[in-house]
């Protein structure tokens, strides 16, 4: 069976994808990174389109000791890896995501989270932490939090964990008990769920069914899919491969952003499908 659906776009560069972040609803940045030399390599791609804004792009740091952490719709968050053993970092740069210039660096503070409007820090201390409130666009300290009025900072944080979750739909389930009866169908369609040997994670969207599943294989590897059915009439519309032999299970291999369905094909390509049937 042929497929109905279409990528709108691929886009690959050198190494692993390391990290993906959607910076804003127009773009997705992050990064790659090589087996050997272990250098980050940044990337912006708009998300529509699939123009390449960066591609294999390269800061004049220490890149080794250098990682991504979060995106905004303006700035790359990189942090600085005190061991690249250990996942302990300090340190913020942030970089533009579309020349890849470095806006402001703080060698001291540990990034927390951010708004639109800031970005909230911590420095560990022996006993303590120390909080602070920057300015997004300079990097310049706006507020440190007393001990008396860290609730005001914890409330923010709960309030954007909260927004997130209303996006959740957007993202995978992974217990199938939580899908529909006509997924259910879907699945014994195009799997035998019953066997217990394929790991499934989906979403159920307007009238569609994205999901992938894990094929266990005879030397402890996985074939993994992905697949997009219509509900309404259980008919496939698209299905890739997108790992042949994977060593293991890999989770968040896909996601949906302003209608158009992002997946990760052998951790080295993001494949961007337009779901406005």
């Amino acid at each position: 069976m042929g497929n109905i659906l279409k990528p709108a776009w691929r886009f690959s560069q050198h190494g692993n994808l390391w990290s993906i972040y959607n910076a804003g609803k127009n773009f997705i940045t992050g990064e790659t990174r090589e087996e050997k030399k272990k250098l980050p390599l940044f990337f912006t791609v708009n998300a529509k389109t699939g123009e390449v804004i960066l591609r294999d792009y390269q800061l004049n740091e220490e890149n080794a000791l250098i990682s991504s952490i979060a995106s905004s719709d303006k700035y790359l968050f990189l942090h600085r890896l005190i061991n690249p053993e250990l996942p302990i970092h300090r340190g913020i740069i942030a970089v533009d995501i579309h020349s890849g210039e470095i806006i402001w660096k703080n060698e001291e503070y540990e990034y927390m989270f951010h708004t639109n409007e800031a970005v909230y820090t911590k420095i560990t201390k022996f006993e303590n932490f120390e909080y602070q409130k920057l300015d997004i666009n300079s990097g310049n300290l706006i507020k440190n939090y007393s001990e008396n009025d860290t609730a005001t900072l914890f409330e923010l944080r709960r309030q954007l964990i909260e927004e997130n979750y209303e996006n959740e739909k957007d993202f995978p389930v992974y217990n199938i008990e939580y899908s529909s009866e006509d997924a259910k169908d879907i699945f014994n369609r195009e799997i035998n769920i019953d066997t217990g040997n394929y790991q499934i994670e989906f979403i159920e969207k307007d009238k569609l069914l994205i999901f992938t599943y894990h094929k266990a294989l005879a030397d402890n590897c996985y074939q993994v899919f992905i697949c997009i059915y219509n509900l309404s009439d259980k008919k496939r519309l698209f299905k890739e491969t997108i790992y042949k032999q994977a060593p293991l299970v890999f989770p968040d291999n896909f996601f949906i952003m302003d209608n158009f369905l992002y997946f990760i094909k052998e951790k080295k390509e993001i494949v961007a499908i337009n779901l406005n049937l």
